[in-house]
């Protein structure tokens, strides 16, 4: 072949490729932009799915191949903004193909859109805006796993809320103050239980921090008994928790890891020895029962293995030796890796490239190190490949 076709021939073949992408039919419209950035696998594998700080929705099929797609979605992010808050903004049906997302454009008085993404097709399925009172943040979303609602936990200029929707109509069946705005009461996760006949949510506010549980009866909300400081919820906890076998697991902002029973009973306290860090985040394994808190890269960092069975941290990796650090875990549903969401601080910044590490939970070794476009403020794992 001569010399001048073989310095073209990639070239021509970078161009096709880019005209057969724009030819395909585009399930995306509008503001939505599907991104091809790496081939998608043969086979099948844990799904990976990044809400990043520009509002994009980058789905990782295959780590050990770098497969990732990317879609933008609605809202268009402002160009002024750049850092945003991490929260629990994903909320993914039984089927595992639809998928929930509610965002902002980062506008100093957000009107928020739920997303209904369709994962096997790739597309929004469709686009709600949320109405509320004045100023309104969204904190995170869950799905009964009785009703197959969405519980939308925010806060409003009427104080902390929780919504309670239809999944296809976005029809609002109920609307809850949690608290009023007698303290800064931020909620920083939101969780139903099973049989949704209670609610649990914890505090980040400027003055307020604790866990607050309500009942469910007769159609009414009842809270917990309020405990001596005003600005503190009902179970003493700061941070993100987790259920588990009739208990709560609980970050404390500190050192230790609390397990209470569902009454706010202290029953046992892992102790990390992650010191130096504001500890707010964990993974927690049903499976093998273990539990990995992990330290942000805008303190000390590090990630510790904790065996709930043993009661004790049976790993332990600095960050001075791991070089493992970030704001989000989540366990693979094989139980041999983690996903953590390694932000350059503890808020996402939309100008800085988002990493993904990919863990051991045998050896606690890095085994893969993902790049997408932005850093993350939401991440989930399921199972197999989508739309398989």
């Amino acid at each position: 072949m001569p010399r001048f076709l073989i310095i073209l021939l990639p070239i021509f073949t970078f161009i096709s490729a880019l005209w057969a992408v724009s030819c395909t039919n585009n399930p995306l419209q509008g503001n939505n932009l599907r991104v091809i950035v790496r081939p998608e696998p043969s086979t099948k594998s844990d799904t990976i799915l990044a809400l990043t700080a520009t509002n994009r929705l980058a789905v990782i099929y295959n780590w050990q191949e770098n497969s990732l797609i990317e879609y933008g979605l609605p809202p268009a992010l402002l160009s002024n903004i750049n850092y945003r808050t991490i929260g629990h903004f994903m909320a993914l049906d039984s089927d595992h193909n639809r998928l929930y997302i509610a965002l902002d454009g980062g506008i100093t008085k957000p009107t928020y859109q739920l997303l209904t993404f369709n994962l096997s097709q790739g597309r929004v399925q469709a686009t709600h805006t949320l109405t509320s009172a004045g100023d309104t943040t969204i904190a995170g979303l869950n799905i009964g796993k009785q009703s197959h609602r969405l519980y939308i936990f925010g806060n409003d200029d009427t104080g902390a809320f929780i919504s309670i929707r239809d999944p296809d109509t976005m029809v609002e069946q109920h609307h809850w103050i949690l608290r009023a705005n007698d303290a800064n009461w931020i909620i920083y996760q939101g969780i139903v239980n099973d049989d949704e006949h209670r609610f649990y949510v914890s505090y980040h506010g400027r003055d307020t921090t604790g866990i607050d549980y309500f009942t469910v009866k007769d159609d009414q909300l009842i809270r917990c008994p309020s405990v001596a400081s005003m600005h503190k919820g009902c179970l003493d906890a700061h941070g993100g928790f987790a259920l588990w076998q009739q208990t709560i697991l609980a970050t404390t902002g500190g050192g230790p890891i609390l397990q209470l029973d569902l009454n706010g009973l202290i029953l046992h306290q892992y102790e990390t020895e992650l010191e130096g860090n504001h500890l707010m985040a964990f993974g927690l394994d049903i499976v093998s029962e273990r539990l990995y808190p992990i330290g942000s890269c805008g303190y000390v960092g590090g990630i510790s293995f904790i065996d709930l069975k043993r009661n004790k941290a049976s790993v332990v990796h600095p960050y001075s030796e791991s070089k493992i650090c970030g704001e989000r875990v989540e366990v693979s549903p094989d139980s041999s890796r983690l996903v953590i969401a390694s932000n350059e601080k503890p808020a996402a910044d939309a100008t800085n490239p988002g990493k993904l590490l990919v863990v051991s939970t045998d050896s606690g070794k890095i085994l893969e190190t993902l790049k997408i476009s932005s850093e993350i403020i939401d991440m989930l794992i399921i199972k197999s490949k989508i739309g398989q």
